[in-house]
Protein backbone atom coordinates (compact mmCIF):
# COMPACT_ATOMS: atom_id res chain seq x y z
CA UNK A 1 0.00 0.00 0.00
CA UNK A 2 2.79 2.34 0.71
CA UNK A 3 4.03 1.50 -2.94
CA UNK A 4 0.55 2.60 -3.87
CA UNK A 5 0.35 5.81 -2.28
CA UNK A 6 3.99 7.12 -3.65
CA UNK A 7 2.96 6.19 -7.19
CA UNK A 8 -0.75 7.78 -6.44
CA UNK A 9 1.28 10.85 -5.40
CA UNK A 10 3.90 11.10 -8.54
CA UNK A 11 0.39 10.79 -10.78
CA UNK A 12 -1.27 13.73 -9.24
CA UNK A 13 1.97 15.80 -9.30
CA UNK A 14 2.79 14.87 -12.71
CA UNK A 15 -0.76 15.56 -14.09
CA UNK A 16 -2.18 18.82 -12.96
CA UNK A 17 -5.41 18.35 -11.27
CA UNK A 18 -7.07 20.74 -14.14
CA UNK A 19 -6.62 17.97 -17.07
CA UNK A 20 -7.93 15.06 -14.51
CA UNK A 21 -11.44 14.61 -16.36
CA UNK A 22 -12.39 11.19 -14.23
CA UNK A 23 -10.71 9.08 -11.65
CA UNK A 24 -10.92 5.74 -9.45
CA UNK A 25 -9.10 4.45 -6.62
CA UNK A 26 -9.31 0.79 -5.81
CA UNK A 27 -12.03 0.53 -8.27
CA UNK A 28 -10.93 -3.10 -8.46
CA UNK A 29 -8.08 -4.48 -6.15
CA UNK A 30 -6.59 -2.32 -3.14
CA UNK A 31 -3.79 -0.79 -4.86
CA UNK A 32 -5.23 0.14 -8.12
CA UNK A 33 -6.48 3.31 -9.74
CA UNK A 34 -7.88 4.57 -13.09
CA UNK A 35 -7.22 8.02 -14.56
CA UNK A 36 -9.00 9.57 -17.66
CA UNK A 37 -7.17 12.95 -18.47
CA UNK A 38 -7.17 15.24 -21.25
CA UNK A 39 -4.49 17.28 -23.52
CA UNK A 40 -4.70 21.67 -22.26
CA UNK A 41 -7.76 22.46 -22.03
CA UNK A 42 -10.49 20.35 -24.27
CA UNK A 43 -13.94 19.40 -23.00
CA UNK A 44 -12.94 15.93 -23.90
CA UNK A 45 -10.02 13.05 -22.41
CA UNK A 46 -7.62 11.78 -24.84
CA UNK A 47 -5.87 9.36 -22.32
CA UNK A 48 -6.57 6.62 -20.17
CA UNK A 49 -3.94 5.34 -17.46
CA UNK A 50 -4.30 2.44 -15.41
CA UNK A 51 -2.33 0.87 -12.51
CA UNK A 52 -3.25 -2.59 -11.53
CA UNK A 53 -1.32 -5.98 -11.08
CA UNK A 54 1.48 -3.42 -10.26
CA UNK A 55 2.00 -2.41 -13.67
CA UNK A 56 0.75 0.71 -15.85
CA UNK A 57 -1.69 0.70 -18.61
CA UNK A 58 -1.95 3.61 -20.92
CA UNK A 59 -4.69 4.20 -23.61
CA UNK A 60 -4.69 6.64 -26.58
CA UNK A 61 -8.79 7.54 -26.55
CA UNK A 62 -8.51 11.09 -28.22
CA UNK A 63 -10.57 9.48 -31.47
CA UNK A 64 -13.82 9.23 -29.47
CA UNK A 65 -13.42 12.02 -27.14
CA UNK A 66 -13.89 10.25 -23.99
CA UNK A 67 -15.79 12.01 -20.90
CA UNK A 68 -16.46 9.47 -18.24
CA UNK A 69 -15.45 6.10 -16.66
CA UNK A 70 -16.49 3.57 -14.66
CA UNK A 71 -15.33 0.40 -13.16
CA UNK A 72 -16.51 -3.11 -13.19
CA UNK A 73 -16.13 -6.72 -13.38
CA UNK A 74 -17.33 -8.92 -16.14
CA UNK A 75 -17.79 -12.85 -16.91
CA UNK A 76 -17.14 -13.23 -12.93
CA UNK A 77 -13.22 -12.27 -13.88
CA UNK A 78 -12.77 -10.01 -16.36
CA UNK A 79 -11.74 -6.37 -14.73
CA UNK A 80 -13.33 -3.83 -17.17
CA UNK A 81 -13.74 0.30 -17.79
CA UNK A 82 -16.90 1.61 -18.80
CA UNK A 83 -15.94 4.65 -21.13
CA UNK A 84 -18.35 7.66 -21.42
CA UNK A 85 -17.12 9.14 -25.50
CA UNK A 86 -18.89 10.81 -28.03
CA UNK A 87 -18.16 9.27 -31.55
CA UNK A 88 -20.08 7.43 -34.05
CA UNK A 89 -20.02 3.43 -34.62
CA UNK A 90 -20.57 1.00 -37.20
CA UNK A 91 -24.15 1.03 -36.67
CA UNK A 92 -24.88 4.44 -35.86
CA UNK A 93 -22.70 6.55 -37.80
CA UNK A 94 -23.31 9.70 -36.43
CA UNK A 95 -21.31 11.19 -33.22
CA UNK A 96 -23.50 10.70 -30.00
CA UNK A 97 -22.89 9.97 -26.10
CA UNK A 98 -22.03 5.91 -26.40
CA UNK A 99 -21.06 3.83 -23.84
CA UNK A 100 -17.75 1.81 -24.89
CA UNK A 101 -16.85 -0.97 -22.65
CA UNK A 102 -12.92 -2.46 -22.62
CA UNK A 103 -11.54 -5.45 -20.61
CA UNK A 104 -7.73 -6.20 -18.84
CA UNK A 105 -6.29 -8.76 -20.54
CA UNK A 106 -2.46 -9.49 -20.37
CA UNK A 107 -1.75 -6.27 -19.22
CA UNK A 108 -3.49 -4.60 -21.97
CA UNK A 109 -7.43 -3.01 -22.52
CA UNK A 110 -9.34 -5.03 -25.31
CA UNK A 111 -12.81 -4.12 -26.42
CA UNK A 112 -15.37 -6.09 -24.78
CA UNK A 113 -18.78 -3.97 -25.85
CA UNK A 114 -19.48 -0.89 -27.51
CA UNK A 115 -22.66 -0.09 -28.24
CA UNK A 116 -24.30 1.67 -31.25
CA UNK A 117 -26.97 4.08 -28.70
CA UNK A 118 -28.51 3.73 -26.24
CA UNK A 119 -32.83 3.31 -26.28
CA UNK A 120 -32.92 6.87 -25.69
CA UNK A 121 -30.73 10.20 -25.53
CA UNK A 122 -27.85 9.18 -23.07
CA UNK A 123 -27.65 11.51 -19.78
CA UNK A 124 -25.56 9.43 -17.78
CA UNK A 125 -24.37 6.05 -16.87
CA UNK A 126 -22.45 4.17 -14.01
CA UNK A 127 -21.56 0.87 -13.35
CA UNK A 128 -23.21 -1.34 -10.41
CA UNK A 129 -23.54 -5.49 -9.36
CA UNK A 130 -26.91 -4.84 -8.91
CA UNK A 131 -27.46 -8.38 -8.79
CA UNK A 132 -24.87 -9.48 -6.09
CA UNK A 133 -23.67 -11.90 -8.86
CA UNK A 134 -20.36 -10.97 -9.27
CA UNK A 135 -20.82 -9.75 -12.64
CA UNK A 136 -21.50 -5.95 -13.31
CA UNK A 137 -24.44 -3.99 -14.88
CA UNK A 138 -25.00 -0.84 -16.63
CA UNK A 139 -27.34 1.90 -15.23
CA UNK A 140 -28.02 4.67 -17.76
CA UNK A 141 -30.01 7.95 -17.64
CA UNK A 142 -31.89 8.69 -20.33
CA UNK A 143 -34.05 10.84 -22.08
CA UNK A 144 -37.10 9.75 -24.14
CA UNK A 145 -39.73 11.75 -25.77
CA UNK A 146 -39.27 14.46 -23.71
CA UNK A 147 -39.64 12.24 -20.41
CA UNK A 148 -36.12 10.69 -18.15
CA UNK A 149 -35.88 6.81 -17.76
CA UNK A 150 -33.35 4.60 -15.78
CA UNK A 151 -32.61 1.21 -17.54
CA UNK A 152 -30.56 -1.49 -16.39
CA UNK A 153 -29.03 -3.10 -18.59
CA UNK A 154 -27.57 -6.67 -18.03
CA UNK A 155 -24.25 -8.71 -19.51
CA UNK A 156 -26.18 -11.70 -21.87
CA UNK A 157 -24.16 -13.17 -24.53
CA UNK A 158 -21.69 -10.75 -26.40
CA UNK A 159 -24.13 -7.78 -25.57
CA UNK A 160 -26.30 -5.86 -22.76
CA UNK A 161 -30.04 -6.00 -22.80
CA UNK A 162 -32.15 -3.72 -20.53
CA UNK A 163 -33.84 -6.03 -18.28
CA UNK A 164 -35.24 -4.09 -16.21
CA UNK A 165 -36.68 0.16 -16.14
CA UNK A 166 -38.04 2.94 -14.14
CA UNK A 167 -40.09 5.41 -16.71
CA UNK A 168 -41.23 8.82 -17.22
CA UNK A 169 -39.76 10.55 -14.26
CA UNK A 170 -38.73 14.30 -14.03
CA UNK A 171 -35.25 14.22 -13.32
CA UNK A 172 -32.57 11.94 -12.45
CA UNK A 173 -28.89 12.40 -11.24
CA UNK A 174 -26.15 10.22 -9.64
CA UNK A 175 -24.80 10.99 -5.98
CA UNK A 176 -21.50 10.20 -6.68
CA UNK A 177 -20.91 6.18 -7.54
CA UNK A 178 -23.43 4.23 -5.78
CA UNK A 179 -26.68 6.47 -5.10
CA UNK A 180 -28.91 8.42 -7.62
CA UNK A 181 -31.29 11.37 -7.07
CA UNK A 182 -34.68 10.84 -8.55
CA UNK A 183 -37.44 13.45 -8.77
CA UNK A 184 -41.04 13.39 -10.00
CA UNK A 185 -43.90 15.48 -9.68
CA UNK A 186 -45.16 14.72 -6.09
CA UNK A 187 -41.43 13.47 -5.02
CA UNK A 188 -37.84 13.32 -4.89
CA UNK A 189 -35.43 10.95 -3.03
CA UNK A 190 -31.78 10.30 -3.09
CA UNK A 191 -32.08 6.30 -3.17
CA UNK A 192 -28.90 3.84 -3.20
CA UNK A 193 -28.37 1.16 -6.09
CA UNK A 194 -29.54 -1.72 -3.77
CA UNK A 195 -33.02 -0.04 -3.18
CA UNK A 196 -33.97 0.59 -6.92
CA UNK A 197 -35.04 -3.17 -7.70
CA UNK A 198 -38.28 -2.97 -6.05
CA UNK A 199 -39.04 0.28 -8.47
CA UNK A 200 -37.14 -1.30 -11.67
CA UNK A 201 -39.87 -3.75 -13.93
CA UNK A 202 -38.92 -5.24 -17.02
CA UNK A 203 -37.06 -3.67 -20.33
CA UNK A 204 -36.22 -3.87 -23.41
CA UNK A 205 -33.40 -4.65 -25.77
CA UNK A 206 -30.35 -2.36 -25.19
CA UNK A 207 -27.98 -2.29 -28.50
Amino acid sequence: MKRFLIILFLIIILIPLILIIDFQINPWENGSAIFLIRDGIKKHGSKLIIYTDKKFITEDFSKLSPYKISSGVFRDKYKGIAIGVHTDSPFHPIPHEKIFIYVVYKDKLKPFFRSSKTSGVLEDFNLADFTKDGNTEIITIEKIHGEININLAMNIGFGFDVEKKIENIESAEFVGREAINIRTKDWEKIFKFKELNKMFKEGDEFK
